[in-house]
């Protein structure tokens, strides 16, 4: 590696990706309430699982209702491009990006009753929803799984009718098993949402636990080894996460954003070629996924390919204009080529789009520190810092030395 690249840091466009919103104090917390009286068919464990889908379902009604009035979308970071596909899938989202609080829960044999609490405030659910809109080809997946789940509870309804009125041993044998089937369902996706949620707060070990539960009663799907492909590659687990992704292709086969994501585990494993070939994969599947365009640039960066790095960076741009990484990547490249100016203007465009981006400070920083323009330097380095960056303070104090130094 390059006295350049280590230096310098890239951003890499993944299944996340945060943008920026204004912060001021707003919380909003919804409690409901379900006792669900248990038919013949259910145990405890299975009344537990319908009572608590029913109350979610009540809490992200609530969540919808009052989202939908006016303002509320724009006070909680749901900016007014993006409110629209929001509106289209409110529930769905809402249903990924938060985590119910379970306040009450008693079992008396006939009935399972959940009190329940629903928290959103506006400082994570605009990042969160955003993940979403931002990349709308992976919007389709978890609706799926939205849609699947809200089919099996459907289907246990129409399997309690049944049941009741069955007379014949092996008929209810036979709904008996089919029940459990769709109630397994319904419990895997609430694992699997609670997996995204700790996720979402990197708290990747429990995030890994609960994805493993969710396969454990039956998810299946290419979603679900995404995630814990996802998980993995965060813990550092790239042979897992290689592993998990490929169970998702294998069910998934047209999956642009499995590709995508396991290009990165082949970069971080420094196998650029392998990770070009699977952003190139994930472009060939869907032309217009900005991230892959994002994200095979930085392969073309680390294999040294400036002019090809820049195409398609340009590209992802081309097709999402308010990519802050695509920007502040494309800065490193023409950092590389000498060409300082331009660098800059990437860097600073980069910190436009997303004032919390704190790599792209870092990155203008380490620039003007490069060019000798120590007061030019020092700002950026200090944002880089106050944001969390790892590195930017030593570069504070190395230059205010040297500055002493040079008096």
């Amino acid at each position: 590696m390059s006295n350049f690249d280590k230096h310098f840091k890239t951003k890499i466009s993944i299944f996340l990706f945060f943008l920026s919103v204004s912060i001021f104090p707003q919380t909003k917390t919804f409690i409901q309430d379900y006792s669900y009286a248990s038919s013949k068919v259910d145990s405890k464990n299975i009344s537990c699982a319908i009572a608590l889908h029913q109350v979610r379902t009540l809490l992200l009604t609530d969540v919808e209702t009052f989202l939908e009035k006016e303002d509320n979308l724009s006070k909680f970071g749901i900016p007014d491009s993006l409110s629209q596909d929001f509106d289209k899938s409110i529930k769905c989202i809402i249903s990924w990006v938060t985590d119910i609080n379970i306040l009450e829960s008693r079992w008396i044999g006939t009935e399972y009753f959940i009190k329940a609490s629903l928290t959103i405030t506006q400082a994570t659910l605009g990042k969160r929803i955003s993940i979403f809109l931002e990349q709308k080809n992976s919007l389709s997946e978890f609706e799926e799984d939205y849609l699947k789940t809200e089919e099996a509870f459907l289907g246990i309804n129409g399997l309690q009718e049944r049941f009741a009125t069955s007379t014949a041993e092996k008929e209810k044998s036979s709904i008996r098993r089919q029940y459990i089937t769709l109630t397994n369902l319904i419990t895997a996706s609430d694992y699997l949402h609670k997996s995204y949620s700790k996720f979402l707060d990197n708290e990747f070990d429990k995030s890994i636990l609960y994805c493993k539960k969710a396969i454990e009663y039956g998810s299946n799907s290419a979603l679900t080894y995404n995630i814990i492909g996802l998980e993995n590659y965060f813990k550092g687990n790239n042979d897992e996460a290689i592993n998990f992704y490929e169970k998702a292709i294998k069910l998934n086969p047209m999956s642009a954003l499995v590709y995508s994501n396991m290009g990165l585990v082949f970069i971080k494993k420094a196998n650029f070629d392998k990770a070009i070939s699977c952003f190139g994969k994930a472009i060939s599947l869907d032309s217009n996924f900005a991230v892959a365009y994002d994200n095979m640039g930085l392969g073309n960066y680390y294999k040294g390919n400036n002019n090809e790095a820049i195409d398609l960076y340009e590209k992802a741009i081309k097709l999402n204009p308010k990519s802050a990484l695509a920007y502040s990547n494309m800065g490193l490249v023409y950092f590389r080529k000498a060409k300082f100016d331009t660098a800059i203007s990437c860097f600073e465009k980069a910190i436009e789009l997303n004032p919390k981006l704190a790599v792209a400070y870092y990155n203008l920083g380490y620039t003007y520190l490069d060019r000798y323009n120590f007061k030019m330097a020092i700002p950026p380095f200090e944002k880089a810092a106050n944001l969390g960056y790892v590195g930017a303070r030593e570069w504070i104090k190395k230059i205010k030395a040297l500055d002493k130094l040079l008096k």
